[in-house]
């Protein structure tokens, strides 16, 4: 390339990749609502497993949260601990600690409906309203 063309065509890539990279390109993130809980399974250590959120309306963002010590919970979307988007979720253990998710043994002592989207019995409502969304989970 010529002397000349260079700072053209540098100035050109930059158009590109500003213009390609700009933040409406981004999605939006939903809005969310501070939730948590306690997870409770009788004669088990359920601090490090992991819980799954799907939201019933597949246009809501799916949550996590890692269980810590005594059970409790804070979900998350976007940020640790940030909440979850008003609505419906189903829940489920979705693993334990290790690198993956059925490396945890305790995970083949939790009955199979817990662990599984389809059959979990969980259902939490996330509303508006921040403190309706404490909620008690117990493997039964």
């Amino acid at each position: 390339m010529s002397r000349q063309f260079m700072p053209s065509f540098i100035t050109l890539l930059m158009l590109l990749c500003f213009t390609g990279c700009k933040s409406g390109d981004q999605p939006k993130r939903q809005n969310v609502v501070p939730a948590s809980g306690t997870l409770t399974i009788e004669s088990m250590d359920v601090s490090g497993l992991n819980l799954s959120f799907v939201p019933v309306d597949t246009t809501l963002t799916n949550a996590w949260s890692r269980v810590g010590e005594n059970g409790q919970f804070k979900v998350s979307t976007y940020e640790e601990g940030d909440g979850a988007t008003p609505g419906e979720y189903v829940v489920f253990i979705s693993g334990g600690v290790g690198v993956m998710p059925d490396e945890d043994s305790r995970l083949g002592k939790i009955p199979q409906k817990y662990r599984s989207q389809a059959d979990s019995p969980w259902r939490v409502v996330v509303a508006d309203d921040a403190r309706s969304n404490v909620f008690q989970l117990a493997v039964e």
